[in-house]
């Protein structure tokens, strides 16, 4: 059984691979991509009492720079999630009611957070990348860091903004948190 799973895992990343591939062949060299992961970063997925995703709370700030720079001229935001196919209309649901934005919202999933990093650092066409991305999870009460996929973020190639700023933007201003992005961004 664990060998049909890891068959299925690369089946499934070749094919998210190569859809990911197509769109960012689509992306004007000269823009920035901009990703958010949804679990505990758009959406508080730990603290929400609702676990239905369609429902989740959401970082109404961190959203709110979402819809921001979906409306840019310069920048191509996506978001990226580590959820079961089964969970796409819910998420797109989620997504529509949290971020308000007229344009569309471009969502991947994939099957580990590791792939996250690994479709990153394939799109070798756009110069400026930026992941915002908790990058944890959960063992009873305590919140452990997903340290081997921090470690393998080549930070010249893809920049990073983590749990750190992500509890951070829960208090900030939506203008203060676009700034930082856009500093990360062009930095």
């Amino acid at each position: 059984m664990e060998k049909l799973r890891k068959i299925f895992h690369k089946a499934y990343f070749f094919f998210l691979s190569l859809l990911f591939k197509r769109f960012i062949q689509n992306i004007n060299e000269n823009k920035d991509l901009l990703v958010f992961d949804i679990d505990n970063t758009l959406a508080l997925t730990r603290e929400s009492t609702n676990q239905d995703k369609r429902f989740l709370d959401a970082n109404h700030n961190l959203c709110e720079a979402a819809s921001y720079f979906l409306d840019s001229e310069d920048v191509v935001t996506i978001f990226i999630s580590v959820r079961p196919i089964s969970e796409f209309s819910n998420t797109k649901y989620w997504l529509d009611r949290n971020i308000l934005s007229s344009n569309k919202k471009i969502l991947f999933f994939t099957r580990t957070p590791q792939q996250k990093i690994n479709l990153l650092h394939d799109a070798t066409e756009i110069k400026n990348k930026l992941l915002i991305d908790d990058l944890s999870f959960n063992i009873g009460n305590k919140i452990r860091i997903m340290e081997d996929v921090l470690a393998s973020i080549n930070f010249e190639d893809l920049k990073y903004l983590g749990i750190d700023f992500i509890n951070e933007s829960k208090s900030m201003r939506s203008s203060k948190i676009i700034s930082l992005i856009k500093n990360n961004l062009t930095s």
